[in-house]
């Protein structure tokens, strides 16, 4: 655990590298259209999207150490490509690469996990773990980035993605090697037990009606939470509490740093809660959060209504430090372990689909200079 641990600090190192510049990179870079470019950054979101399901039943037969290898020599694969791209139709290769990787590299490691660990309360350490170390890692690697990387100097993009590669060769060869327990290395079970395995489709899960509970519940959590912090809550606080754009990144350093700071503390009193207690803290947080930024578009262009701005990335972190410790714990207590992988893919789709589907059902005004901030937040529910 703590191999796979250190191995997540170095691939979001990484991802920190990159994730705020892809935008920049194609459009001012590489002079594809800003329309193109905004249908080029949907494109890991969505191919990752529909291949999890695929990714379920691939780790229930071979193993999730296996597709975990492959989802990180995948992602290495497109973050490589990425330098070589001149138009927009050779970056949709790197980028289909890179999104099918992600999304392997969140249930695979959501199930590797689980299997590493057994008893729930030191799950919970786990993904909480897990989390810290997500937000630190894209945190810092977007500092390092941000102070290196200049459209003066076209190598220097060159450089972030190269490194952002390695950041996924190296924990693919690390965990490639690494000794695990006969329950998480390599294939699962006999070959019979695979072969049933195989032939289970996802009618299966849909048909446990806690599962069918739990995935509504987690939409509703996703679409509330983050998807409509991707989309609803950059508009608001540009356009109609009229703050700067600088303040929306302020608010999301905040976020992090609170994350950072305060997220095993906030384990300590979640382990000693019953998980549903601190699904219902999270969804409370969330509400609270909204309720501020309400209140923010009070004072429009005015010190408080910024301060408030501030103030919600704050609430907002009570929220995911509740949730993200339990949310994979959870799922996987009600998951079988001959369909885990199937199940950690379906808890990840019920999670992540209204994040894709939020920005055409949050209406925002147009104009509003949304594309850098919602940028910045990519990659941040492949750790939550």
């Amino acid at each position: 655990m703590r191999v796979l641990l250190a191995m997540t600090v170095v691939s979001c190192l990484g991802s920190g590298l990159t994730l705020p510049f892809l935008l920049i990179y194609l459009h001012l870079l590489r002079h594809i259209s800003l329309a193109m470019t905004g249908l080029l950054i949907a494109v890991p979101a969505l191919m990752g999207l529909a291949a999890t399901p695929a990714i379920g039943w691939l780790i229930d037969v071979l193993g999730a150490r296996a597709v975990l290898v492959a989802a990180l020599l995948l992602s290495c694969a497109g973050s490589a490509g990425l330098p070589a791209v001149r138009t927009a139709p050779v970056a949709v290769v790197p980028l289909v690469c890179f999104g099918l990787g992600q999304a392997g590299l969140m249930t695979a490691l959501n199930t590797l996990f689980v299997q590493l660990v057994a008893e729930p309360r030191a799950q919970v350490r786990a993904f909480s773990l897990e989390f810290t170390f997500v937000n630190l890692g894209i945190g810092l690697g977007a500092l390092v980035a941000g102070s290196v990387v200049s459209l003066r100097h076209p190598d220097t993009f060159t450089v972030v993605y190269l490194l952002d590669a390695l950041s996924f060769a190296i924990p693919a060869m690390v965990t490639a090697k690494l000794r695990l327990p006969e329950a998480a290395a390599g294939r699962r079970g006999s070959a019979s037990a695979r072969g049933v395995a195989s032939h289970v489709s996802y009618r299966a899960i849909l048909g446990d009606r806690a599962f069918v509970r739990y995935a509504v519940l987690m939409a509703l959590l996703g679409f509330c939470g983050y998807a409509a912090l991707d989309a609803a809550f950059v508009g608001y606080s540009t356009t109609v509490v009229r703050v700067r754009p600088s303040l929306v990144a302020v608010a999301f350093a905040v976020n992090t740093g609170v994350i950072v700071a305060f997220q095993q503390l906030a384990t300590r009193a979640v382990v000693q809660v019953r998980r549903t207690t601190a699904l219902a803290a999270a969804a409370a947080s969330f509400g609270g959060a909204w309720v501020v930024e309400w209140m923010a578009g009070h004072f429009p262009g005015r010190e408080a209504g910024a301060v408030l701005v501030v103030a919600f990335g704050a609430v907002f972190a009570a929220g995911e430090m509740a949730l993200s410790p339990i949310r994979a714990v959870l799922l996987n207590a009600l998951a079988t372990d001959d369909l885990r992988g199937r199940y950690n893919a379906a808890g990840v789709i019920a999670f992540q689909a209204p994040d894709r589907g939020a920005p055409g059902i949050v209406r925002v005004p147009p104009g509003a200079p949304l594309w850098w901030p919602v940028h910045f937040r990519l990659g941040r529910l492949g750790g939550g």
